[in-house]
């Protein structure tokens, strides 16, 4: 876990409700635009305090801090203005470079209202689906093991004779669940409020993904969110005149991604060595395999930026099209397994009714 980004603003930003970090994610949009004007930073604060009420507090105190000669990166921090870490990379990569309102209109970009919409939605959508399965598995369990098994239960205790275990052990668990009904009323409920929350917790879905990242299979879909972002940015940055290496590091450190980091430091020493950019990059064995052969082109073309940036197009189609095949796939194997438990329960009850002389003997 890398504490160094989870500082008090970290804690603002991951609490603010999802339509603010939307108004946010608006408002540096706003500002990218206006620096592109060359209007002042003060006057632009104090403007955009005027049209973002919810901000307009820590805005105005940003304000003062730059018009005193403060850098708007520590002027944000100590107004505490929430932001995520990728805008605040790119402000500090703009200011040390000096190209702030490009910066700050590719971290927009990178983490635009829109998409940010369209994600939560996806994995609101596809949590709910989950809850809503797990939450039908559980009541029509609970509905068979309380009202339909005891039925079974009865009329073969009347019979006599030995059960199969797979139908002991079905009625042996009505009967604990009959016995601790108090206990599933309440699950059930805490259930249900599931259910009806999953959609707000979907929406941190910052903190889902990272969470899912540790899944095999679900953790291949947003590993290629984050390279597309993290190429895209660094041919973005490449062609505002920044390094290679040194674009790759913030992007690292925007997207927290500390490998990337380290690849840039190993980048620099093999060009401080007199290896060309796109040399540099193919050594380098984090990147995606695919990204071998694009290197090579434009080794040749000398269109480093293009390429990195044509690429982290392609993984970002190739992000939701993974995506949108795994919540597929998953929709039928929940299905499937929700069918599977039920056709078990039912045939373990009518399994002795196919061998019902047994129970007379």
């Amino acid at each position: 876990m890398h504490f160094k980004s989870f500082d008090s603003r970290s804690i603002i930003w991951a609490c603010l409700p999802p339509l603010k970090r939307i108004r946010m994610r608006q408002l540096h949009r706003l500002m990218a635009g206006m620096l592109n004007r060359s209007y002042p930073l003060p006057e632009i604060l104090e403007s955009l305090a005027e049209g973002f009420p919810c901000f307009a507090k820590s805005l105005k105190k940003t304000s003062r801090h730059t018009h005193e000669g403060m850098l708007l990166s520590e002027a944000m921090k100590n107004s505490r203005l929430p932001a995520p870490l990728l805008v605040d990379t790119m402000i500090e990569t703009g200011e040390e470079h000096n190209i702030l309102a490009e910066t700050l209109d590719l971290a927009c970009e990178l983490d635009n209202p829109l998409e940010f919409a369209e994600e939560t939605v996806r994995i609101s959508q596809f949590i709910s689906y989950l809850a809503a399965v797990g939450f039908s598995v559980f009541v029509i369990l609970i509905s068979i093991f309380v009202f339909i098994v005891p039925v079974f239960q009865e009329m073969y205790a009347a019979a006599g004779g030995t059960l199969p275990e797979i139908t002991a052990f079905v009625i042996n668990s009505s009967i604990w669940i009959k016995s601790h009904l108090f206990l599933v009323i309440v699950f059930s409920s805490i259930s249900l409020a599931a259910l009806i929350r999953s959609p707000h917790w979907a929406r941190r879905h910052e903190k889902i993904c990272r969470i899912i990242e540790a899944v095999p299979v679900a953790g291949v879909v947003f590993q290629y969110s984050r390279w597309w972002r993290a190429l895209y940015g660094a041919g973005a940055l490449t062609r505002a005149g920044i390094k290679i290496d040194d674009s790759l590091k913030a992007m690292g450190k925007g997207l927290d991604m500390p490998v990337l980091i380290t690849a840039g430091q190993r980048i620099s020493s093999r060009l401080d060595r007199g290896f060309e950019p796109a040399e540099a990059l193919k050594d380098e064995k984090i990147f995606p395999k695919r990204l071998g052969w694009a290197l090579s082109i434009a080794a040749d073309n000398s269109d480093l930026a293009d390429t990195l940036e044509n690429i982290g197009r392609i993984y970002r189609e190739i992000a939701v099209n993974r995506m949108n095949s795994i919540t597929s796939f998953v929709y039928v194997m929940l299905t499937m397994i929700l069918i599977l438990i039920v056709g078990i329960i039912v045939f373990s009850m009518y399994l002795p009714l196919f061998t019902l002389g047994q129970l007379f003997i």
